[in-house]
């Protein structure tokens, strides 16, 4: 069997006279598919609700989502072909304790929060500035006695962990951006979001020089 690669339609033509009755076979190189999802997570009251996740990726690449906790179901839109958008249902929350799922969507992480049906939280700050170089500190949640909550991020850049039962604080440290882009991230954190900013580490016209 003789291996080739098709290069034009003359060359075809002239394969097809010269190996008359030959089997052979033509392989052309496969697409690399790449795939972005918006927003990055989303939070919700305890009523729970509708909302949907747009999936950005080339033409022709095939993507999946799934979910990883029964109250959160995907609705429509998966699996898919190409750009697309997810839609999915939260069902309404009446424990007493906020909670967290995660969604996998066309190879990516997602994070839905959900607020308790009976307890209140109060994050702050609701929106970390960091500088270029990096920075520390701690959030601060307010709630009442024996309510739950958890922090994560799905950030690389952004590190936070922890839980808690009532009022407390958690640690969280942004790393150093040495792009010539800045960025923005978030931490989901008892049932909602603090929203992370970043300035560039380097200018673009800085960067050209």
């Amino acid at each position: 069997m003789a291996h080739l690669r098709m290069t034009s339609r003359a060359t075809a033509c002239l394969l097809h006279n010269e190996l008359a009755g030959k089997t052979f076979t033509v392989t052309q190189p496969a697409t690399s598919c790449t795939f972005a999802i918006s927003p990055g997570g989303q939070a919700f009251t305890a009523a729970g609700g509708t909302a949907t996740v747009t999936v950005t990726t080339s033409t022709g690449c095939s993507w999946s989502a799934s979910s990883g906790a029964a109250w959160v179901v995907i609705s429509g839109g998966a699996p898919g072909t190409g750009p697309g958008t997810v839609s999915y249902n939260v069902a309404a929350n009446s424990g007493s304790f906020a909670r967290s799922a995660i969604m996998t969507i066309a190879g990516k992480t997602f994070t839905v929060t959900e607020a308790s049906g009976t307890c209140m939280f109060t994050v702050t700050p609701s929106l970390i500035t960091a500088p270029p170089a990096g920075t520390s500190g701690t959030i601060t949640v307010s709630t009442q006695p024996g309510c739950t909550w958890a922090a994560a991020s799905n950030y690389t850049w952004i590190t936070v962990s922890g839980w808690g039962t009532g009022s407390g604080t958690v640690s969280y440290a942004v790393q150093p951006n040495a792009g010539t882009i800045g960025r923005s991230g978030l931490i989901s954190i008892a049932g909602g979001f603090v929203g992370v900013s970043q300035a560039a580490g380097t200018s673009t016209s800085a960067a050209l020089k």
